[in-house]
């Protein structure tokens, strides 16, 4: 999803959930376009906003929600969509500007302002310049989708190793991915011109199996999001008047379609 807004007005929110109601934390304006957000807490516990931008990334601490303060900013090409993940103390930014994976230290922080940028490219080691989308697990594995390689599917990387030079560990690429979603062993690619999801074991990322798959509602899958046990899975279609559907994803080999919710 994109913010074509010429002025966007940035807010943090709470939700109350005994009153059922949302609460306005922060209003922070930027004077450019923003397309995406992202989080992150240092060892201290001071709290972060990552956000995307037209020509760049801003990091935000939202510690004292009255006094949000832009403590860092990097710019980069003109581009209309990044997207942001954190792992550990390293923040990665993909972008389909031709400018590669954006890696940049936060280890400094809140000490120094002065982080370390690095452009993860062709130049050296990558396999694109431009990607849709990453996503990052838990065990520290970095999953690249819609890059300009191959047929646009999923490359994975390891990130834990050395978090500053990726290094490539698997490939999914026999068609564009849009979005990925991965918990444990199991990954889940969003096939929006497919309008189906699948379903891969990556217990071994060099050697993806195909496990399951299912088509959506709207036919234009654009990402999915598992339950915190693994045992159902909710879909979005990028269209208009879509719904969020949900899955019962307990036994791959027979994938049951649940209920959506839709807002009126």
């Amino acid at each position: 999803m994109k913010f074509n807004l010429v002025t966007l007005l940035f807010l943090f929110v709470l939700t109350v959930s005994s009153q059922n109601k949302i609460v306005e934390l922060i209003n922070h304006k930027f004077n450019t376009t923003c397309n995406d957000v992202w989080g992150y807490s240092d060892e201290l516990g001071n709290e972060y906003a990552i956000v995307g931008l037209f020509d760049g990334v801003s990091i935000i601490d939202i510690t004292n929600v009255n006094f949000p303060n832009e403590v860092y900013r990097s710019y980069g090409e003109d581009c209309v969509w990044r997207d942001l993940k954190v792992f550990g103390d390293y923040l990665y930014v993909t972008n389909e500007a031709d400018s590669g994976l954006l890696i940049i230290d936060l280890t400094e922080l809140p000490n120094s302002s002065n982080l370390s940028e690095k452009r993860f490219n062709t130049d050296n080691g990558a396999l694109f310049t431009t990607a849709h989308n990453i996503f990052i697990d838990k065990k520290g594995q970095g999953f690249v989708c819609g890059a300009n390689y191959g047929n646009q599917g999923v490359i994975i990387y390891d990130l834990k190793t050395d978090p500053m030079n990726p290094s490539f560990i698997g490939l999914i690429d026999d068609f564009y991915v849009h979005d990925v979603f991965v918990i444990g062993d199991t990954l889940y690619t969003s096939n929006i011109a497919k309008g189906e999801f699948m379903v891969y074991d990556i217990s071994d990322p060099s050697l993806p199996i195909v496990i399951g798959n299912q088509t959506t509602s709207g036919n234009f899958t654009h990402n999915t999001w598992a339950s915190q046990d693994g045992h159902f899975l909710f879909t979005t279609d990028e269209i208009n008047g879509g719904s969020i559907d949900s899955y019962d994803v307990q036994n791959m080999s027979n994938i049951e379609y649940l209920d959506n919710y839709k807002s009126i």
